[in-house]
């Protein structure tokens, strides 16, 4: 099974490092698998015109 690396600082802008140091451990396939079926259904229960709309 292949597991994605932790990125290291310098391979992403400061901008993201905020959010890098939420994310515990350094299995980011497990982490995104389990959240999978989460998003699946925020965009399921969101709809076509949600995914439609402008918002810049």
């Amino acid at each position: 099974m292949k597991t994605l690396k932790k990125p290291n600082k310098g391979d992403y802008s400061d901008f993201y490092s905020t959010y890098l140091k939420l994310v515990k451990g350094d299995n980011y396939r497990t982490l995104i698998l389990d959240q999978i079926d989460l998003v699946v259904n925020l965009f399921e229960e969101r709809g076509y015109k949600w995914a439609e709309t402008a918002y810049a």
